[in-house]
C-alpha cells in the first residue's frame, strides 16, 4: 500500500496488517509442507473416467508434486512447471485435499472447470500473486458449489484483465471468502453496484482494488444496510475512479465494521461529505486516507467531536484548504487520533495554539502539516506542560518550491522540559522563520533523535551550549542551515565545544549549510569527539583556513562519509593543501566516501594517501573543483593502495583555463595488475599530456572498470583498441586523439555509451561496428566534431546491428555520400531515439524508406541541417518522430507532403531552403506541433484562416515563423480580425509556452524509456537530453537563439500600440485649437469694445481683408459645416459596422438614435417653442414647461429621423449652390435671376414635410442648429467612446477589431466637427455681438422655426429694410439704382 505522502507509521502499520491478514487466511490449512521445487516432468494423460482420488494423484504426479500429497490436507507453494498442459491446468480442481495453492511463473487463464461441483472442496487459500496470470475473472466461479471452503483469493500484481463479475455478488457465491486481493492488475470497468446486495460477501473482511484500471464512480449502493457487513479493510486508488465521495457511505448503518478506508490517487472530486463525520458514521474506523485526489473544501470544525470519528487513529487528506480548526484541540476531540497528515493542501491561517492545550490530542504520535500558504508563527503554547504528551514526529514542511510565509522565531517555550516528552523527530523547513537557534533547546527534547531546521533565514551562530555535557542526549541526526542563496543564513564559526569528549555521543549524521565562517575546529577530531558520527557534511560558503591535519590521527572512529565544500553551486575560501596525515594508518579507518569540492585548496595530491593501509574502506573519492597542481601520484598505483576504491574523480571543469591544473602523464603504475582492482568509475578532467600508457590497456588492467572518463584533457596518440571487458562507459571527448577509430571497440560486450567527440580522428566510420554481435548493449554513440570522412556504412543498418542504440551523434564531420536505404529497413535501429548528422557533406534526397512507418520505430529527433540534401520533403509516417531539423539545405518542394505526415511532429525547422507554394490549408494536420520555423523560403500567399480555428495549428503552437507569409497575412484586415477575435487564442496567449522551453516536447521525450536502470546510471548526458531543457539549449542552440517567433504574442499583435500617446497628442491638439479659438474670440471682443488709435488707424487698412474673409466664411461655412458633419457621421457609421453587436456598437446606435431624435423633436411643430409656453421670452414668473407636450415630442421625435436625413441632404444641396454663387460673386460674377431665385427659394423655406408636423423650416438656421446638436450629442460621446475602445485595444472580450488608422480617423473626425462648431458659434456670436452661450441657445430654440413665429433671421431682414428706408429718406434717392431691386 502506498500513498503520495504516507508517514512511516502508516506504511509499517499497513504492511503489518497485510501480513497478518494473509497469514491468518493461510494458517487454517491442515499442514504446511515446504515449497515444492518446480521440476520438468513428463505430462501424463488423465483418464476422463478416473476416480477422484486417482485424478488427484495423477495430476500431482504429472506436475511433480506427489511428495506434497496428504489425504488430511496439504499445501503447494511453488512455480508452475513450464510443461503444464491446458488439460492438466484444468484438472487441478480435482485436488480434493488441497488447502493452499500458491503458484508463480507463467500461469494460464482461470478455467471455468474449477467451479464445477466437487472441485477444490478443501481449498482455503488461492494465491497467484506476482505471477504471469492472464485472462479475466470467470463468472462461473459464483455458482453455489464452487470453492465452498475458500477464504483468501489473491490475484494481485498480475496481468489479470476484464471486469469485476456481477455474478460474484450472488448469495451462494464464495460463502466463506474473507479476503480478496486484486490490486496492481489490469481489471477495468466500474465497481459493480450488485456487490452490495443482500448476503453478498457476507464474510468479506479485506478488499484491495489498488492500482487497477477501474472507472466510474463509487457506488452509493455499497452503503446499504446489508452491504459488506464484515468489511474491515477497503483500499482503492491508482485508478480512473471519478465522481464524488458518496454521502450515503456515512450512513449510520453502513460499514459498521470498517476500520481502514484508503482512497488515493484517483480522479474523485468534490468535498468530504459531512455525513462521514456525523455521529454514528464509521463507528469502528481507525484509518482514513483520502490522498492524491482533487478534492477540495475546508477542514470541518465538527470533526473529532460530537461523536464523529471517535475511534479514528490515522487521518491523512490532501487538497483541502481553509484554516486548521482550533476546536480540534479540545479535550473531547480526536481522543484516539495517532496520525494526522495534511499534505499537498492549501491551508492558510496560523497554527492553532489550542492544539497544544491540556488534553488535546492525547494519543497523537505523528503530526505532519503542509505549511506552504500558512502564516503566523510557531505557537508558544505548544510548549506547555501537557502539550502533545505522545507526539513522536512533528513535521512542518513545504513540499513545493514556494517558500511558506510562516515566520516568527523558534519558540523558547518549546524548551520546556515537560513539553514534547516523547518527541523523536522535529522537522521545520522552507519557510520564513528567522531569528537565532535557541540555546535553551539544548536541554530540551530528551527523546529527540532527528532535528531538521533547513532552508529558513536563521541568523546568529551555532549555540556553543548545544555541545555542553548533557545536551541532546539522544540526538543522532542534525541538519541545520539554508541551501538557498536568496536567504540570510547562519554565521559565526563552527563551535569548538561541539568536539568535546562528552557531547554528541549519539550523533550519527551531521549536516550544516550556510554562511558560517572561520576554520574547521581541530577539537572536532580530538579523541572521544563524535564517537558514533558516520556522516559529516559541511556545505559552507565562507569557510576558510585549512583541512586540519589532526583529523587524521584516529579521529571520527565511526565516520563513513565526509563531504566538505560549498555545494555544487558555489565555492568557499578553504585553502592550504590536502593533509598527508589523513592517509595515515590510523586515520579514517572506516571512511567510505570522501568528497572535497569547490574550494581553493591547492598543492598536489598527497603520495601518503596511496600508501598501504591508507583509507582501507574508502570506496568513493572525489577531489574536484580546486586548483591542484602536480602530477597524478604514481604511488597510488602500488600494491594494496586504496584496496576498496570503487570511484575516483579528480580535476575540475575548464581545467585548461583554471589557475591550477593537474598535469603530467598518466602513471604507468596505475595500470599494473595489482592496482585499482576494484575501481569501477574513473573521472579525470585535468591538463594531462601524453598518451594512454600501454599498461592501461593490458587485459588485466582495471579489471573491474565500468566507467572511464578522461574528458577535456590533453591526451594525444591513437585510441587503444583493448579495454576492460566490463567497461560500460567510455568518454575520451575533448582530447587530441588521432588516427582511425578502432574496429575492435565493437567487441566490448557491456559497453553502453561511447563518447569520442572533439578529437581529430581520421578515416572512415568502421563498418565492423555494425557487424552481428558488435556493441550488443550500446545505447549512445557520440562521434561528432572529428575529421572522420567517407560515407555512412550500410552495414550499420543490419537488422542485427545496434539493437539497443538510442542516440547516434555524427554531426560536424566530413561524412559525404547519401543517406543509406539500408538504415531504414524493417528491423534496423529498433531503439534509436535521436539521429543527428548535421553539418556534414551529405548529398542526394531523403529516401522514401526513411519516412515509412517501419523505419526507425522509436526515432524522435532527426537532425539533417546544414547539409547538401535537396529534392522534395517526404510525408513522415514514423510512429515516434517529434523533431525535424533540416535548415540550410536545398529542399525545393511545396509543403503538402510534410503536412500529410502522420508522425507526431512537435518541432519543425526548415529555414533557408527553397520551399515554394503556399501554406497548406489543412486544419487537422500536425496536431501536436509546438515549433514551426519556415523563414527564408520563397513561400507565397497568407496563413490559412483554418489555422486559426480551435484545435488547429495556432491553438497549440509556441514558436512560429513563416517568413513573408506572416507579414502578408497581417496586412489583411480580415485575417488580423480573425486572429484577434479568437478568444481561446487571445486569452491563452499560447506563445507564453515558449518561456517554458517546450515542456510538452521534453515530457514526451523523457517518457519514452525508463532510465532508472542501474546499468545506465552513468549516462548523465542522455539524462539531461531527455529529462530537462538542457538538451534543447545545447543541441539546438543556434535554432532556438536565432529564431524570431512571429507569433510573439497574440495580445501584442492585436493591441493598438502607442494608443495613449496618440490620444494624448489628439486631445492636446484639439484642446489647444479650442483654447486658441476662445483666446481669439475674447481678444477680438476686447478690441471691439475699447477702440484705440491703433484700431482706428489699422482697421480701415484691414477692412478689405476682413470683407474678403467674411465673404470666404459665408461662402464655405455652410458647406464646410455640413461636410464636417457628414465626415464625422460616415466615419462613425464605418466604426459601427465594425463593432456591430458589441457593447461599443450598442452605445453608438444609442448615440445616433438620440441625436436624430432630439433634432426631430426640435424641428417638428411639437418642438421647444411648444414646450416652453413663453416661446422665446422668459417672463418673471419663470419658464413653464408643458410636460405632456414634452413626452409626446420625445415619442414622435424618432419617427422624424427620415425627415431629418432628407433635410440634411437638402441643406447640403442648398449649401453647394450658395457656395458656388457666393464664391463667384466675390470675383464680380452676376447670377441670372432664375438661378438666384432657385437658390433663394431653397434658402427661404421648405414645405416638404407638413404631413409630419413640420412648418416652414429655414435651412440655414436648421443647418447651424443640427451641427450644434451633432457636435454635443454625437461627436462628443463618440470621441469619448472611441478613445476608450482605442486604448483598450482589439480584444475578443468586447468583440472589436479596428485598425489604428480607422480609430484615429474617427477620433479626429469627431474632434474636427466639434472644433468647427465651436468656431462657428464664436464667429457668429462676435458678428452679432451676442454671448456665445446665448447664441448657441438661440440656434436650438429661437432660430430654427420659420413661418408665423418671430425668428432671428426674420428680425434681421426687418432691420435691413428699415435701414434701407432710412437711407432712402436721408439721401433722397434710392440706394439701389434698379427700382425693381428695391
Amino acid at each position: 500500500m502506498s500513498t503520495n505522502h504516507v508517514s512511516a507509521y502508516c506504511i509499517w502499520f499497513c504492511i503489518y496488517w497485510h501480513m497478518v491478514a494473509f497469514q491468518l487466511a493461510s494458517a487454517a490449512t491442515a499442514s504446511q509442507p515446504a515449497a515444492i521445487p518446480a521440476e520438468a516432468v513428463q505430462v501424463s494423460d488423465i483418464q476422463p473416467n478416473a476416480s477422484v482420488e486417482d485424478c488427484e494423484l495423477s495430476t500431482l504426479q504429472t506436475l511433480g508434486w506427489q511428495q506434497a500429497y496428504n489425504p488430511s490436507g496439504y499445501s503447494i507453494d511453488t512455480n508452475l512447471p513450464s510443461n503444464c498442459s491446458l488439460d492438466t491446468w484444468q484438472s487441478l480442481g480435482c485436488l480434493q485435499s488441497l488447502t493452499n495453492l500458491t503458484l508463480t511463473g507463467s500461469l494460464l487463464s482461470l478455467p471455468n472447470s474449477w467451479a464445477r461441483d466437487g472441485s477444490f472442496p478443501a481449498l482455503q487459500t488461492l494465491n497467484f500473486s506476482l505471477s504471469g496470470l492472464t485472462g479475466s475473472l470467470p463468472d462461473s466461479w459464483a455458482q453455489a458449489s464452487a470453492f465452498p471452503a475458500l477464504q483468501t483469493m489473491n490475484f494481485s500484481v498480475t496481468s489479470l484483465t476484464g471486469t469485476l463479475p456481477t455474478s460474484w455478488a450472488g448469495s451462494s457465491a464464495f460463502p466463506n471468502l474473507t479476503a480478496l486481493y486484486l490490486q496492481q492488475t489490469n481489471i477495468t470497468g466500474p465497481l459493480p453496484a450488485a456487490w452490495a446486495g443482500a448476503k453478498a460477501f457476507a464474510l468479506l473482511e479485506t478488499l484491495y482494488l489498488y492500482g487497477t484500471q477501474l472507472t466510474g464512480p463509487l457506488p452509493s449502493s455499497w452503503a446499504g444496510d446489508a452491504s459488506f457487513p464484515s468489511l474491515i479493510d477497503f483500499e482503492l486508488g491508482n485508478s480512473n475512479i471519478h465522481g464524488t465521495l458518496p454521502a450515503s457511505w456515512g450512513s449510520t448503518t453502513a460499514f459498521q465494521q470498517l476500520k481502514y478506508l484508503i482512497i488515493a490517487n484517483c480522479s474523485i472530486t468534490g468535498t468530504i461529505p459531512s455525513t462521514w463525520a456525523a455521529a454514528g458514521a464509521f463507528p469502528a474506523l481507525l484509518v482514513l486516507q483520502v490522498t492524491g485526489a482533487p478534492i477540495h473544501g475546508t477542514l470541518p470544525v465538527s470533526w473529532g467531536s460530537n461523536g464523529s470519528f471517535q475511534s479514528l487513529e490515522d487521518l491523512e487528506v490532501n487538497g483541502l484548504s481553509g484554516t486548521l480548526p482550533p476546536e480540534w484541540g479540545t479535550p473531547t476531540a480526536f481522543q484516539q487520533l495517532s496520525v494526522l497528515a495534511l499534505l499537498n493542501c492549501n491551508l492558510t491561517g496560523t497554527l492553532p495554539a489550542a492544539w497544544g492545550g491540556d488534553g488535546a490530542f492525547p494519543a497523537m504520535t505523528v503530526l505532519e502539516i503542509d505549511i506552504t500558504s500558512m502564516t503566523g508563527s510557531l505557537p508558544s503554547a505548544w510548549g506547555g506542560n501537557h502539550s502533545f504528551p505522545a507526539l513522536s514526529d512533528l513535521l512542518l514542511t513545504n513540499d513545493v518550491a514556494q517558500v511558506s510565509k510562516l515566520s516568527g522565531t523558534l519558540p523558547e517555550s518549546w524548551a520546556n522540559p515537560a513539553a514534547f516528552p516523547q518527541l523523536v523527530t522535529l522537522g521545520i523547513g522552507n519557510c520564513n522563520i528567522n531569528g537565532t537557534l535557541p540555546a535553551s533547546w539544548g536541554n530540551a527534547f530528551p527523546s529527540l533523535v532527528t532535528l531538521e531546521l533547513l532552508d529558513m533565514p536563521l541568523t546568529g551562530t551555532l549555540p556553543a551550549f548545544w555541545g555542553s555535557n548533557g545536551s541532546w542526549p539522544a540526538l543522532g541526526y542534525l541538519q541545520l542551515g539554508s541551501r538557498r542563496t536568496d536567504q540570510s543564513c547562519l554565521s559565526g564559526t563552527l563551535p569548538p565545544e561541539w568536539g568535546g569528549p562528552a557531547v554528541w555521543q549519539q550523533m550519527q549524521h551531521l549536516y550544516i549549510a550556510g554562511c558560517l565562517r572561520g576554520t574547521l575546529p581541530t577539537s572536532w577530531g580530538s579523541p572521544g569527539a563524535f564517537p558514533n558520527l558516520s556522516l559529516l557534511t559541511l556545505e559552507l560558503t565562507n569557510l576558510s583556513g585549512t583541512l586540519p591535519p589532526a583529523w587524521g590521527d584516529g579521529s571520527f572512529p565511526a565516520l563513513q562519509q565526509l563531504q566538505i565544500g560549498a555545494g555544487i553551486s558555489g565555492s568557499n575560501l578553504l585553502s592550504g593543501t590536502l593533509p598527508p596525515e589523513w592517509g595515515g594508518p590510523s586515520a579514517f579507518q572506516n571512511l567510505g566516501v570522501l568528497i572535497i569540492a569547490n574550494c581553493t585548496i591547492h598543492g598536489t595530491l598527497p603520495d601518503a594517501w596511496g600508501i598501504p593501509g591508507a583509507f582501507p574502506e574508502l570506496n568513493t573519492m572525489t577531489v574536484f573543483g580546486m586548483p591542484l597542481t602536480g602530477t597524478l601520484p604514481a604511488s597510488w598505483g602500488s600494491n594494496a593502495s586504496l584496496p576498496s576504491l570503487l570511484s575516483l574523480g579528480l580535476g575540475m571543469d575548464n581545467a585548461s583555463t583554471a589557475a591550477g591544473c593537474i598535469s603530467g602523464p598518466l602513471p604507468e603504475s596505475w595500470g599494473s595488475f595489482s592496482a585499482f582492482q576494484q575501481l569501477q568509475i574513473f573521472t579525470l578532467r585535468a591538463c594531462i599530456q601524453g598518451t594512454l600508457p600501454p599498461s592501461w590497456n593490458q587485459a588485466d588492467a582495471f579489471s573491474s572498470m565500468q566507467f572511464f572518463e578522461v574528458e577535456d584533457c590533453q591526451l594525444t596518440g591513437t585510441l587503444p583498441a583493448n579495454w576492460s571487458p566490463s567497461l560500460q562507459f567510455l568518454d575520451v571527448a575533448g582530447n587530441g586523439f588521432n588516427g582511425t577509430l578502432p574496429a575492435e571497440l565493437g567487441s566490448l560486450m557491456e559497453l553502453q555509451q561511447l563518447t569520442l567527440n572533439a578529437n581529430p580522428f581520421t578515416g572512415q566510420l568502421p563498418a565492423a561496428w555494425g557487424a552481428p554481435g558488435a556493441f550488443p548493449e550500446l545505447f549512445a554513440l557520440e562521434c561528432y566534431e572529428t575529421h572522420v570522412t567517407g560515407t555512412l556504412p550500410d552495414a550499420w543498418g543490419s537488422v542485427e546491428a545496434f539493437q539497443e542504440l538510442e542516440i547516434l551523434y555524427l554531426y560536424s564531420n566530413n561524412i559525404a555520400g547519401t543517406l543509406p536505404d539500408a538504415w531504414a529497413q524493417n528491423g534496423s535501429f529498433p531503439s534509436l531515439l535521436g539521429l543527428e548528422i548535421r553539418n556534414t557533406l551529405l548529398t542526394g534526397t531523403i529516401p522514401v524508406s526513411w519516412s515509412s512507418a517501419d523505419a526507425f520505430p522509436q526515432l524522435q529527433i532527426l537532425d539533417l541541417a546544414n547539409t547538401q540534401l535537396h529534392g522534395a520533403l517526404p510525408s513522415f509516417s514514423n510512429s515516434g518522430l517529434s523533431v525535424i531539423a533540416m535548415e540550410n539545405c536545398s529542399f525545393d518542394s511545396d509543403l503538402s507532403p510534410l503536412w500529410a505526415s502522420s508522425a507526431p511532429l512537435q518541432l519543425i525547422s526548415l529555414t533557408n531552403n527553397s520551399l515554394s507554394g503556399s501554406l497548406p490549408d489543412i486544419s487537422s494536420a500536425l496536431s501536436q506541433l509546438r515549433f514551426l520555423n519556415l523563414a527564408n523560403n520563397p513561400l507565397e500567399g497568407t496563413v490559412p484562416l483554418s489555422w486559426l480555428q480551435a484545435g488547429s495549428l495556432l491553438s497549440h503552437i509556441s514558436v512560429l515563423n513563416v517568413g513573408q507569409v506572416w507579414d502578408a497575412s497581417l496586412a489583411q484586415t480580415n485575417w488580423r480580425q480573425e486572429l484577434c477575435l479568437k478568444k481561446y487564442l487571445y486569452d491563452a496567449d499560447v506563445t507564453g509556452q515558449q518561456l517554458a522551453r517546450f515542456p510538452a516536447l521534453v515530457q514526451h521525450l523523457s517518457s519514452v524509456a525508463d532510465y532508472t536502470d542501474t546499468a545506465r546510471v552513468y549516462n548523465d548526458g542522455l539524462t539531461s537530453w531527455l529529462q530537462s531543457s538542457d538538451y534543447l539549449d545545447v543541441e539546438f542552440e543556434d535554432l532556438l537563439q536565432n529564431v524570431n517567433s512571429q507569433l510573439a504574442s497574440v495580445q501584442d499583435i492585436c493591441a493598438n500600440h502607442d494608443s495613449r500617446k496618440v490620444l494624448l497628442v489628439v486631445w492636446i491638439v484639439f484642446g489647444g485649437c479650442c483654447l486658441l479659438a476662445l483666446v481669439a474670440y475674447f481678444c477680438a471682443r476686447l478690441i471691439a469694445r475699447k477702440p484705440t488709435l491703433v484700431h482706428f488707424a489699422v482697421w480701415p487698412c484691414l477692412l478689405p481683408v476682413w470683407t474678403f474673409v467674411c465673404g470666404l466664411y459665408d461662402t464655405f461655412s455652410g458647406l464646410g459645416g455640413l461636410a464636417f458633419y457628414y465626415y464625422d457621421l460616415v466615419t462613425s457609421i464605418i466604426v459601427l459596422t465594425q463593432v456591430w453587436a458589441t457593447w461599443p456598437g450598442d452605445i453608438l446606435v444609442a448615440i445616433f438614435l438620440f441625436h436624430f431624435a432630439i433634432t426631430g423633436v426640435i424641428v417638428s411643430n411639437h418642438g421647444l417653442y411648444r414646450i416652453i409656453k413663453q416661446k422665446y421670452v422668459v417672463s418673471d414668473t419663470g419658464v413653464r414647461l408643458n410636460i405632456a407636450v414634452l413626452v409626446v415630442s420625445l415619442l414622435v421625435g424618432p419617427l422624424c429621423i427620415p425627415a431629418v436625413l432628407l433635410l440634411d441632404t437638402c441643406a447640403f444641396v442648398r449649401d453647394a449652390l450658395m457656395c458656388v454663387k457666393r464664391f463667384t460673386q466675390l470675383f464680380g460674377v452676376q447670377w441670372a435671376r432664375p438661378g438666384y431665385l432657385v437658390a433663394f427659394r431653397i434658402h427661404r423655406s421648405l414645405h416638404a414635410f407638413d404631413y409630419l408636423g413640420f412648418s416652414w423650416v429655414d435651412l440655414e438656421n436648421y443647418e447651424d442648429m443640427h451641427n450644434l446638436i451633432a457636435a454635443f450629442l454625437q461627436s462628443m460621446p463618440t470621441v469619448v467612446l472611441n478613445s476608450i475602445v482605442f486604448s483598450l485595444g482589439n480584444k475578443p472580450s468586447h468583440g472589436i477589431f479596428l485598425s489604428s488608422g480607422l480609430f484615429v480617423t474617427a477620433i479626429v473626425a469627431s474632434c474636427l466637427a466639434m472644433l468647427r462648431c465651436l468656431v462657428v458659434i464664436l464667429f457668429q456670436a462676435f458678428r452679432s455681438k451676442v454671448h456665445p452661450a446665448r447664441h448657441a441657445a438661440s440656434l436650438v430654440v429661437g432660430k430654427t422655426l420659420a413661418g408665423n413665429e418671430v425668428t432671428s433671421q426674420s428680425q434681421t431682414r426687418s432691420d435691413s429694410i428699415k435701414r434701407l428706408i432710412q437711407l432712402y429718406h436721408v439721401s433722397g434717392s434710392a440706394p439701389l439704382g434698379d427700382p425693381q431691386q428695391r
